[in-house]
């Protein structure tokens, strides 16, 4: 179990880094979902290493911090699944972020077209603003959420059948 939470820490952190990176250095920008989706496989990222940390500290504690990793690690799952289907207009949300809030109603007066054309635009939440063999961003996270969270299970397991 050790080193099943050290690699799935290890690699989750990684991802959170290379995210960071993406945006601040090849302008690839991240929306509403990208940063919750980061602060999440941030959080799973050190919890998988305080369970490390736990290995050799008692069952109890151990037990406590692998829930709290797998709800964490759920929840990151849960929220690049709906990314994803956000992305590829499978579902759609009435969110800030997407394209289903008119312009008139986020425009008031002159001074709020003004700031539109003068500020950036925020990334959307409904575009894919970066690829790899076909899959987003957001996509890349699930799967390896799903392969982290998935190593870990069988790694429990494992070491519940040694006992």
């Amino acid at each position: 179990m050790f080193y099943a939470a050290i690699g799935a820490g290890f690699v989750a952190g990684v991802s959170v880094i290379l995210a960071w990176y993406f945006g601040r250095f090849l302008g690839v920008e991240p929306c509403e979902l990208c940063i919750y989706a980061r602060w999440l496989t941030a959080a799973f990222s050190f919890g998988c290493f305080v369970l490390a940390w736990l290995e050799n500290k008692g069952a109890v504690w151990r037990s406590r911090m692998l829930s709290i990793v797998m709800i964490i690690g759920f929840l990151s799952l849960a929220l690049s699944i709906g990314h994803g289907l956000l992305e590829r207009k499978i579902i759609h949300l009435h969110m800030a972020c997407t394209d289903s809030q008119l312009m008139s109603d986020r425009i008031t007066d002159a001074e709020g077209f003004k700031k539109l054309i003068e500020d950036k635009a925020p990334a959307r939440c409904d575009k894919i603003t970066w690829s790899f063999l076909g899959l987003s961003m957001a996509n890349w996270n699930g799967l390896f959420t799903l392969i982290l969270l998935g190593g870990l299970m069988y790694a429990q397991k494992r070491k519940k059948s040694k006992q």
